[in-house]
């Protein structure tokens, strides 16, 4: 799916993006790196690390949202091509991203509730 469409330049898609995103740093730009943290949310979750996996989506969600300060896209040396519009593919990124940082949330309230629950005592909350 599109990410990023420019004047005079075909639309770059997600995968394009996703193996040379990381380079973002060079132009100071670091929303790429919310993948691996989307990444790291997912197997924290998978292995029970609720607390970890919504650290980790957060901090994927922030980097994520920082995208949207991006100004150009670089395909050559010679000059950086100024972005005209967010694709479908960068609203279905950056949804996933919000998704599982909701589930997070929702993971680790519903947990702590249930070990107040476990323990006898009411939820104060």
């Amino acid at each position: 799916m599109p990410v990023f469409f420019f004047d005079g330049h075909r639309s770059l898609r997600g995968i394009e993006v996703l193996l040379s995103g990381w380079m973002g740093p060079v132009l100071l730009e670091f929303g790429w790196y919310a993948n691996p943290c989307f990444l790291a949310a997912c197997v924290a979750l998978a292995v029970g690390r609720e607390r970890i996996a919504l650290g980790s989506s957060l901090v994927a969600l922030l980097l994520g949202l920082t995208s949207f300060a991006t100004t150009g896209w670089v395909f050559d040396e010679a000059e950086l091509t100024p972005i005209r519009g967010l694709g479908a593919g960068f609203g279905l990124w950056l949804c996933a991203i919000a998704l599982l940082a909701a589930f997070s949330v929702v993971v680790v309230v519903v947990g702590r509730r249930r070990e107040v629950a476990a323990l006898g005592f009411k939820d104060t909350e």
